[in-house]
């Protein structure tokens, strides 16, 4: 070590002790370094050959390891060699030399790099060791001067002769190991310095030791020397043999088998591939003996390898034809090893290369296949026995061929190979022996020789003698096939000579499969055969099916639960009746169209028969095969059709449910009359009418078929084929003539079966029913499918009796609880139209049942569309009393809930109560109000308040979050508007939406609105003036004042400005005096031939028989009810608003009106001496025509308006009192008990949607007790104790009112209303109320006697044959003063207390004031029908109380606007009369109009307000539809112009269009007053039109067959002007074709209402409905709104009916869906709501001009001062 290191200071040691380094010093190693050791002379002289031996040998072993470890100095060596190498002379002791040899392996291994030339030298020493004990030491030191073989340094040519001449001895010393190993090494790295003779030879002595040893390690070496060989070194070609040998033998080593292959091939890619293979065949083709199996194996294996294996050498150009032969060779060794391994080959080429092979090839692998097949049927001596394995490949061969023949892909001969295939049939496959038959059938044509034995031949070899089942089936199938080819000339020879020896005893055949493979084929057969060969085949089938379909018990088991043992069946013997039976039903089908109609009678009657028998002898079918069979026989009889011929059909299911009906068989006409009319044939049909259309038409009577369904539905007890006849009954029930061809009264014994199903408990169902769907099947599951079945039940009602249709409804009615509810709902609907008798006394219970039912989405439409068409039918609650009312109320109230239901269902709520709260009794009305008030404030005001009270505690306080939160409220209520429901039934309430909440409320003040105005009679919506009023208010004043919702307009009578010289009397009475021609005088009405002429309401006090009557001291107040009277304003040239009304008087002399001289002497001065004896004195003229004043009030339900008069005088002179007669009509108070509010208000509601079923299951209890008669004991009771509740003060009128008698028909004929709402009797007076309570002022005679206050009689009621006389009512007559009560409500609907308390409740003032109502009615009672309590404020008094209420009959419409719109400011001059502020003024500080502190508004005097008013005049009271109607001829329901060009239908089309509504002449209409949807009146659009009308609704048709055909129009472009904007559609489907929606295109048809007539006066309506595209979503189905979707069946006489409810609510909910489009934020509910709307929108427009004009404070009265508002 250097002195450096040696001096290195501590610091460094510390550092390299903990590894620190230097940053700046560079990383180095230092590597350690090994001391020369220096021998001395006398180290050597102790080792040398003077030192003593044991000495020596002792220095010489401590050397050793001193030599290998230490670094020897210069020469060393030299010195140490030259002193031992004595020791390893031959002579030398053992022990010595081995000392000797050991130092000197230690010398060579640690001085290895510093030996130079020494190594020569040494390897010379190691060479010449020839002693055989030192073999060893010389491998280990030839090893280690070699390094393991990797360096041969210095003696590179001498190196391979040694090792050659050493590897025997070292083979033989068994040191076989290391030798190899080295062997290895030296052929790795020093391959060039071995010549071909030493690589030979080692190669040779290599490939000899896997024959000599077995050790894994000896042979993978070898493998070793042999790889490296290849890879490193030249194989010479004279040793090939010899490794291809060892390597063939190798190879079937598992353990070596890979690592051979690798070997190989790495040879066969090399130059001396080709010679391999070459070397390999010949070794197959060696015949010599003994034959080496495995070296034949492993040739086998490396030529099919090579050349086709998954591991194929690339570099090999050999074709498999040169090598296949050797293959075939080797087969003659008859080694069923070598054998396998063939097949193994070939099976790898004919996969692989199998659609490539050419002919050549395949031969020769025909050749090979062959000699396997001999060679596995031959048994070897001294071979081991056959792999089982190679059986299996062999046949997979053929299997692979096989598939390449299926595909086309064999290149070799067919016929060859289907021989090989048929020398082993017995072994080969069904599907080989199959492909085997398929190509002898092949040959088997009528073109060949004894064709026909061939076949018979192939059927007795792979039919009669083979036992498996596929390949007899084949067989059978080939058969087939060659019928089906050759039956049109051979059927019969074929059928005679082969199908009948063979299949004539096939129903004992043990196969169940060949018989059902056999009945398949007969089947077919018997579709096409000739009639004596069906016979024949016919009778096969018949012995086929004959047999007890019985499963058999193949296991038993106990249950999980422990209970009995289960048992599992087996069925599979039963297969062949299974498909007899169904393809005789596929039969069926097929033979219904077929000449001779025979053979579909037999089959039927076989079906029929065997049916019988299951149900006869269920013991013997009580397999699931037997109940599949039913199920199966069952939906083709339901399947069944006839026409209006009688002609049978069945559906085509797969065509769409196409019917074809057939020439050849009939059904059988059942007449209950000696003739039966068929109707598309015009002459009458004969009972025995089989023969009407075709002499060879066959009869089949449905009866037996029918009594099926029935026995099924009582004793089958498989729910599967309960359930196919229970779905598919509803669709058969349509076809009435297959239905009323049975005998027997069927109809109603399905009926009762079905009812009894439901509501006997003792039948079981359904826990007796098997094959029920999995899981827990209940009886709510079973009843939802036997209610729709009921449900069509309804259209056979004639042909049920009373008690069975009584049964029917009362199902029905229970259905409302089930999951059936929607459609269990519309039957009832139905049946209100067709059963009305009985339904009439069912309706009261249906309606309570329904009122228990929770109002749920999927219920709204249905319930509400009921309670809408019952309303309808006036005679269905001609006896309801108060409760069924309330039910109705109850029933429909919560579907007005807005956070529930859609927009539609609320709004068509609000319509039904409105037609309700009209139709029910006046003297019920009062009580309904609070409880309408009610359910609306807890169903839509309650839900807004909480809902905004939530949202008020739920905001943030961030003014961006408080909008956000806006935002989603919005956009939620959004959703719900256009989705139609928002919530579930839990009580969860979304963001409030200002506007929705708006909307709802402004809907219930609608509500409110109509109620005040219907609550005590039923008047007209629009007044009219009469000639009269015309007359006195001609010239004066108009001012119109906003009062809460409503617009008050008063027009004060003018008079004349000048006075007519000195009489005192104005200008306009001095010329009636001096006869001057009045100013507005009627023209004459022309006469219309069978036409009425319009009679105008009138007072009268005559008996002239003319239409309106009246008593003779009675003043009655007559209406309008031609159908005609709309047209007269044409006639009269008038031009009035919109509607007709009621007049005071009409001035004709040939119709009654005032008394004549009270008129004239009133008028025209005509008499000048009073009744009283007062004289007229021409000192004396404020005139007669001055202090007359018209109010008129705007509401959103309609308009009222009534005349009055002034008596206060104008000066201080007492004039006269003027003559002038009181025609104020007063009315009874009202005074009815209140309805209980709470009565039909249960704690809880029934879900028939989502009912528990046991719930479901008390409810069935309480609906169907065991004892029916306590039933209706109790219901009698319930009945009588509602009566009995009557008040007993009052008793019921018995006699009804003419307007109650009116037929259906008589209303649709009415222009104006129903008569229920214009009939004065009936409806508008309380019968109970007593006689002394009813007065009527007869001013006549107050005249005549000198006195007032006369009571009269009560009106007598009279009717002629074409109108219905409106009766009045009336009070006691006014005392001098009276006192006023009025129960107002501001503008929101809250409740404020009354004005005054009535202290006379007869007053007329109370009577006038019955019109002033605002919003809500008022009551004469302590009691008011809003609140409970009442406060007292003073009363309002008038000198007199003469108030006139008047409906006057309409002038024109120019006149009638001037007289109530415009607006006269008090500073206009030249007018004369009143200021209309004084009577307001009066009217609204006396407490009249005073409504809450809510200010009036005085309107302006502008265009806007003028234009608003106008446009609120145009907005209907009422609500308007129009519908498109077209009639659809056959073979048109895809021809749009065909459909439009049409100009008649069929009879029944115009017996419907009859029905739909009333013809009105359009010429004679003005489109002001009679709503006529947009068609000309000038003749453009025809001369005729159909509506309908009634209180609340007017529907105007646009008929295409009533409008003309141009010549200048062929496409009907002005028809679809009308029809295509028409949101609903009813198609008249005449064409017996299926109709589309989208035959007539249009963007707004968003509705089609199809009707198809049917037989026996029935029609099917269904609905179609186009999805409508809408901004962001697709609009709902309006279908699926409307709960329309299901078709159904009414009869000729209900049909109109039905179809316009059906319409009218399609057409509101495509009003409300298509505002939801355009205007979501003005939601669209009823024309009330849009008149509401426009008066908030003129009070807005008034209110914001004030504030421009101004800046006022808030409005409210301050100490009277009331100068703001007049």
């Amino acid at each position: 070590m250097s002195r450096q290191k040696q001096e290195e200071n501590l610091k460094d040691k510390l550092k390299s002790l903990f590894r620190i380094k230097d940053k700046s010093a560079p990383v180095t190693f230092q590597r350690p370094t090994v001391r020369e050791f220096i021998f001395t002379p006398d180290v050597l002289k102790d080792i040398g050959p003077e030192s003593p031996a044991n000495n020596r040998l002792r220095t010489i072993r401590e050397l050793c390891n001193t030599v290998q470890t230490k670094k020897l100095e210069e020469n060393a060596i030299e010195a140490l060699w030259n002193s031992i190498k004595d020791l390893v002379q031959p002579g030398t002791p053992s022990e010595s030399r081995q000392i000797a040899l050991h130092f000197l392996h230690s010398l060579i291994e640690g001085q290895l790099e510093y030996l130079g030339i020494l190594r020569a030298h040494f390897f010379s020493v190691i060479e010449g060791l020839t002693n055989h004990e030192d073999l060893s030491q010389r491998l280990e030191l030839f090893k280690a001067l070699s390094e393991n073989g990797r360096n041969l340094g210095e003696f590179e040519e001498l190196a391979g002769p040694l090792l050659l001449r050493m590897m025997p001895d070292v083979l033989a010393s068994g040191n076989m190991s290391t030798f190899l190993q080295l062997l290895v090494q030296i052929v790795k790295y020093n391959a060039a310095y071995l010549d071909e003779d030493v690589i030979c030879g080692l190669v040779k002595q290599t490939c000899m030791i896997p024959n000599r040893s077995r050790s894994e390690e000896d042979i993978k070496m070898c493998l070793d020397i042999l790889d490296a060989v290849v890879c490193y070194s030249y194989l010479p070609c004279e040793c090939l043999q010899h490794v291809i040998a060892a390597l063939c033998r190798m190879i079937n080593m598992p353990k070596y088998c890979l690592n051979s292959w690798e070997l190989m091939k790495k040879l066969l890619g090399t130059h001396l591939g080709h010679s391999s293979i070459y070397t390999m065949c010949c070794m197959l083709q060696d015949r010599r003996q003994p034959t080496d199996h495995n070296l034949l194996r492993g040739s086998v294996f490396f030529v099919g390898m090579a050349l086709w294996g998954s591991k194929k050498v690339p570099t090999l150009k050999h074709t498999f034809s040169s090598v296949l032969p050797s293959f075939l060779q080797v087969l003659s060794t008859n080694s069923h090893i070598v054998a396998y391994e063939v097949v193994l080959s070939i099976h790898r080429l004919v996969k692989k290369y199998g659609k490539d092979l050419q002919h050549v090839t395949w031969n020769i692998i025909m050749d090979i296949l062959e000699g396997l097949l001999k060679l596995m049927e031959v048994s070897v001596p001294n071979q081991p026995p056959l792999d089982p394995r190679m059986p299996v490949d062999f046949h997979d061969i053929l299997s692979i061929i096989e598939d390449l023949h299926m595909h086309g892909q064999f290149s070799g001969c067919v016929s060859r190979f289907f021989k090989i295939i048929e020398m082993c049939a017995s072994k080969r496959p069904e599907s080989s022996v199959s492909m085997l038959i398929t190509h002898h059938a092949q040959m088997i044509l009528p073109v060949k020789e004894n064709w026909v034995q061939n076949l018979y031949s192939l059927l007795e070899k792979y039919f009669r003698q083979e036992s498996r089942t596929m390949i007899r089936t084949k067989a059978l199938a080939v058969l087939s096939f060659v019928l089906s080819v050759n039956k049109h000339v051979h059927e019969d020879e074929l059928i005679n000579n082969v199908v009948l020896p063979h299949l004539g005893h096939i129903d004992q055949d043990s196969d169940p499969e060949v018989r059902k493979v056999a009945a398949e084929m007969l089947l077919c057969l018997a579709q096409s055969c000739n009639h004596q060969c069906f016979q024949a085949i016919i009778i096969l089938l018949e012995k086929l099916i004959d047999k007890p379909v019985v499963a058999i018990v193949t296991t038993r088991y106990p249950s999980p639960e422990g209970g009995e043992v289960m048992q599992q069946h087996d069925e599979s013997h039963l297969v062949d009746i299974k498909t007899g039976l169904l393809g005789l039903v596929d039969l069926l089908r097929v033979k219904l169209y077929m000449h001779p109609s025979k053979e579909f009678q037999k089959i039927y009657q076989m079906i029929v028969d065997h049916m019988k028998k299951q149900y006869s002898n269920s013991q013997d079918y009580s397999s699931h095969t037997a109940a599949v069979i039913r199920k199966n026989i069952m939906t083709t009889l339901l399947q069944m059709r006839s026409d209006s011929l009688s002609r049978m059909g069945f559906i085509n299911i797969d065509q769409d449910n196409l019917l074809k009906f057939s020439p050849y068989i009939v059904c059988e006409l059942r007449c209950d009359e000696d003739t039966l009319v068929v109707p598309s044939s015009p002459n009458p049909v004969p009972k025995d009418s089989s023969k009407f259309l075709w002499t060879s038409a066959s009869l089949v009577d449905y009866t037996e078929a029918f009594s099926l369904f029935i026995t099924c539905l009582k004793h089958d007890l498989d729910w599967q084929v309960i359930e196919c006849v229970l779905v598919n009954l509803p669709l058969l029930l349509q076809n009435k003539t297959l239905i009323l061809s049975t005998q027997g009264d069927l109809i109603d014994t399905l009926c009762h079966v079905l009812c009894a199903m439901v509501n006997d408990r003792q039948l079981g169902f359904p826990e007796k029913l098997t094959s029920v769907p999995f899981g827990k099947f209940t009886r709510s599951d079973f009843h939802a499918f036997i209610f729709p079945v009921l449900a069509s039940m309804v259209s056979y009602h004639k042909h049920l009796d009373r008690n069975r249709q009584k049964e029917l409804i009362k199902c029905l009615e229970f259905g409302l609880v089930s999951k059936c509810a929607k459609l269990c709902t519309n039957a009832l609907r139905l049946c209100t139209l067709e059963m009305q008798e009985v339904m009439m006394r069912q309706l009261p219970s249906v309606l309570l049942q329904l009122s228990k039912i929770s109002a749920t989405v999927s219920m709204a439409i249905p319930v509400l569309a009921f309670l809408s068409s019952i309303v309808r039918l006036p005679k269905m609650y001609a006896n309801f009393v108060e409760d069924e009312y309330m039910s109705v109320f109850a029933i429909a109230l919560p579907y007005t809930n807005p956070f529930k239901f859609s927009h539609y269902t609320v709004s068509l709520a609000h319509h039904v109560i409105a037609i309700w709260f009209i139709r029910c009794r006046v003297p019920f009305r009062k009580g309904f109000v609070k409880f309408i008030q009610k359910g609306l404030r807890a169903n839509v005001l309650q839900l807004f308040e909480e809902n905004s009270m939530l949202q008020l505690q739920n905001e943030d306080s961030s003014d961006r979050n408080r909008a956000a939160t806006y935002n989603e409220a919005a956009l939620s209520s959004r959703r719900r508007m256009l989705s139609g429901s928002s919530i579930s039934r839990q009580r969860y309430h979304p963001p409030v939406d200002d506007k929705m909440s708006q909307f709802h409320k402004e809907l219930t003040e609608t509500c409110t609105d109509f109620m005040a105005r219907y609550a005590f009679a039923n008047y007209n919506a629009v007044p009219h003036r009469s000639q009269e009023a015309e007359f006195l208010l001609k010239g004066g004043q108009t001012q119109t004042w906003l009062l809460g919702n409503k617009v008050v307009t008063i027009t004060t009578s003018g008079g004349g400005n000048n006075k007519f010289g000195n009489t005192w009397l104005c200008d306009q009475c001095m010329a009636q005096i001096q006869g001057g021609e009045p100013q507005e005088k009627k023209p004459a009405q022309p006469e219309t031939p069978g036409r009425r002429r319009h009679k105008s309401a009138v007072v009268s006090r005559s008996n002239v028989q003319e239409a309106p009557k009246s008593s003779s001291d009675d003043i009655g107040i007559q209406v309008h009810t031609s159908y005609d009277d709309m047209s007269i304003l044409g006639e009269e040239q008038q031009n009035v608003g919109v509607q007709t009304g009621r007049s005071l008087t009409e001035h004709s002399p040939s119709k009654p009106g005032f008394d004549t001289e009270a008129i004239e002497s009133l008028l025209w001065g005509v008499k000048n001496q009073a009744s009283d004896g007062r004289v007229l004195n021409n000192l004396m003229c404020n005139c007669w025509c001055t202090g007359w004043a018209e109010i008129m009030i705007r509401a959103p339900s309609g308009n009222l308006s009534w005349m009055m008069r002034i008596e206060n005088e104008t000066s201080l002179t007492s004039l006269q009192e003027s003559p002038m007669t009181d025609i104020t009509m007063l009315f009874a108070a009202m005074r009815n008990k209140p309805p209980d509010m709470d009565s039909l208000r249960s704690s809880s509601r029934i879900d028939s949607g989502s009912i528990g079923e046991e719930e479901y299951e008390s409810l069935y209890d309480l609906h169907f007790p065991s004892d029916s008669s306590s039933d209706h004991k109790k219901i009698n009771q319930i009945l009588a104790k509602t009566v009995s509740q009557e008040d007993g003060g009052h008793t019921m009128a018995t006699d009804t009112s003419p307007s109650d008698q009116a037929s259906p028909t008589q209303m649709l004929k009415r222009s104006n209303s129903s008569p229920s709402l214009l009939s004065g009797s009936a409806d508008n007076v309380d019968m109970k109320e007593s006689i002394s309570d009813m007065a009527l002022v007869d001013v006549n005679r107050a005249e005549r006697d000198g006195t007032h206050g006369s009571n009269t009689q009560s009106p007598h009621l009279h009717r002629d044959e074409n109108e219905t006389a409106s009766n009045a009512t009336s009070q006691s007559s006014h005392p001098k003063s009276a006192n006023l009560s009025l129960s107002l409500s501001d503008n929101y609907g809250h409740r404020l207390p009354p004005l005054t308390n009535l202290s006379q409740p007869s007053s007329p003032v109370k009577a006038f004031h019955h019109h002033l109502d605002l919003a809500q009615s008022p009551d004469s009672s302590d009691t008011s029908s809003l609140q409970d309590e009442v406060t007292e404020l003073p009363a309002f008094r008038k000198l007199r109380g003469h108030t006139i209420s008047i409906v006057t009959d309409a002038k024109s419409e120019d006149k009638f606007q001037q007289g109530r719109s415009k607006v006269i400011t008090p500073k206009e001059s030249g007018r004369g009369g009143i200021n209309p502020s004084f009577v307001f003024l009066q009217l609204y500080q006396g407490g009249v109009l005073h409504q809450g502190t809510e200010m009036p508004i005085l309107l302006p005097d502008n265009q806007a307000i003028t234009r608003g008013l106008n446009m609120l005049d145009h907005i209907h009271p009422y609500e308007t539809h129009k519908v498109g109607v077209i009639y659809v001829g056959s073979g048109q329901t895809k021809d749009e112009k065909a459909i439009l060009r049409n100009q008649f239908g069929s009879e029944k089309y115009a017996q419907f269009l009859q029905g739909l509504g009333h013809l009105m002449r359009l010429p004679d209409c003005d489109p002001n007053r009679v709503y006529i949807g947009g068609l000309d009146v000038h003749g453009s659009d025809g001369l005729f039109a159909y509506s309908w009308q009634d209180e609340t609704m007017h529907v105007i048709y646009h008929v295409a067959t009533l409008m003309p055909n141009k010549e200048s129009d062929p496409n009907c472009n002005a028809k679809k002007l009308h029809i295509g904007n028409d949101y609903v559609t009813i198609v008249y489907n005449d064409s017996g074709e299926d109709y589309k929606i989208g035959a007539i295109k249009g963007q707004f048809n968003y509705v089609n209402i199809v009707i198809k007539p049917l037989d026996h006066e029935s029609n099917a309506v269904t609905l179609q409905a186009k999805e409508v595209p809408f901004k962001d979503s697709i609009t709902t189905d309006i279908a699926e709104i409307l709960g329309h979707k299901d078709t159904k069946i009414i009869s000729d006489a209900n049909l109109p009916d039905l179809v316009r409810q059906i319409a009218v609510n399609c057409d509101l909910a495509s009003l409300v869906l298509q505002r939801q489009q355009s205007q979501p934020q003005d939601p669209f509910a009823s024309n009330w709501l849009e008149r509401l709307r426009q008066i908030k929108r003129i009070k807005q427009k008034t209110l914001t001009e004030e504030v421009n004009k101004v800046e006022q404070p808030t409005r409210h009265q301050e100490l009277g001062d009331f100068t703001e508002f007049v």
